[in-house]
C-alpha cells in the first residue's frame, strides 16, 4: 500500500510540533531532525503549535 501524501506529512509533522509544544526551539529542533535551520516547511509544522501557545484568548474561554 503506498501512503499519502497526508499520512507521509503527519509522519514529518509529529516529533517537531511535539518538541516544540515542550518549548524546545527551532534551531535546535531543525539540528537535530536534519531540517534546514531555517525550513519554510518546518516553520510552517511549528507555526501550528506557536498559534495555541501565542493565543490572546488562552485562558478566557
Amino acid at each position: 500500500m503506498k501512503p499519502t501524501p497526508e499520512s507521509v506529512d503527519a509522519s514529518l509533522a509529529g516529533p517537531p510540533t511535539r518538541l516544540r509544544g515542550q518549548g524546545h526551539d527551532q534551531i535546535v529542533i531543525a539540528k537535530q531532525g536534519g531540517w534546514a535551520l531555517h525550513s519554510k516547511v518546518l516553520a510552517g509544522y511549528l507555526e501550528v503549535v506557536d498559534q495555541w501557545e501565542d493565543n490572546a484568548l488562552l485562558g478566557v474561554l
